[in-house]
């Protein structure tokens, strides 16, 4: 536990005390402190006025101009259902409003939808044949795991979800370029990528580069692997 949010340790208060409304953790980058339920039979309530001002002297880091830079995380995300509070620095690079409609809109996915959508994709695509001069006499498949890996990136999932539900529309039959692949965790001889653009109207990524990855299995079978959603600086 880092010195400054020492002096939370042990406060006691009931869930719905205004307290937790700005203080429960994360109180600040890459913090580990945990906020656990207890029996009120076994701990001494806190005090209240004392709770507020400990939370905000270990919530206080102000910066060259006395701006106090851990104010961003005097919220409760889990009440507030968010991740990031409107004034957060990532709201504020150049792609603000594709940065901001991602973690606002972004859609999320309980493991069982997961599987429910992975099977009914399946169901869909399960005997069709992507042929493209790359693969040779070889055509590629589209399989369960590689519709659930879609998931891997939640913020963009729904954007994802998009482009396996519209797939032939962006399986065109020009050449695709090769990577090698750069991890043995990947299973793969050899990845073949399809550059592309976004297709669908999901906003903030009208148009947006994608790539579409097929791999070469080691049995020589391909499938498709993975879609990257790109940067429009890309």
């Amino acid at each position: 536990m880092r010195e400054e949010h020492a002096i939370l340790d042990g406060i006691t208060l009931p869930f719905d005390d205004k307290f937790w409304d700005e203080f429960f953790p994360p109180n600040g980058w890459n913090c580990r402190c945990e906020a656990i339920q207890v029996s009120k039979k076994r701990y001494e309530p806190s005090n209240p006025s004392e709770a507020l001002a400990r939370g905000r002297a270990a919530t206080y880091k102000p910066n060259a101009d006395g701006v106090n830079k851990a104010a961003i995380f005097r919220f409760n995300p889990g009440k507030e259902q968010r991740i990031f509070m409107d004034k957060h620095p990532y709201f504020k690079t150049k792609d603000e409003k594709v940065v901001t409609n991602i973690i606002r809109n972004s859609i999320r996915y309980s493991t069982k939808e997961k599987k429910e959508i992975a099977k009914e994709l399946y169901a869909k695509y399960e005997n069709l044949r992507y042929k493209n001069s790359s693969f040779g006499e070889r055509s590629a498949t589209i399989t369960q795991t590689s519709i659930l890996k879609t998931f891997s990136t939640p913020s963009v999932a729904d954007v994802k979800l998009d482009i396996l539900h519209h797939i032939e529309d962006y399986l065109v039959a020009k050449k695709l370029k090769t990577e090698e692949p750069t991890d043995d965790k990947d299973k793969a001889r050899l990845f073949f990528v399809l550059e592309t653009t976004y297709k669908g109207n999901i906003k903030g990524f009208e148009k947006r580069p994608i790539q579409i990855l097929f791999r070469e299995n080691q049995n020589k079978t391909i499938d498709l692997y993975f879609i990257r959603i790109l940067s429009d600086e890309t």
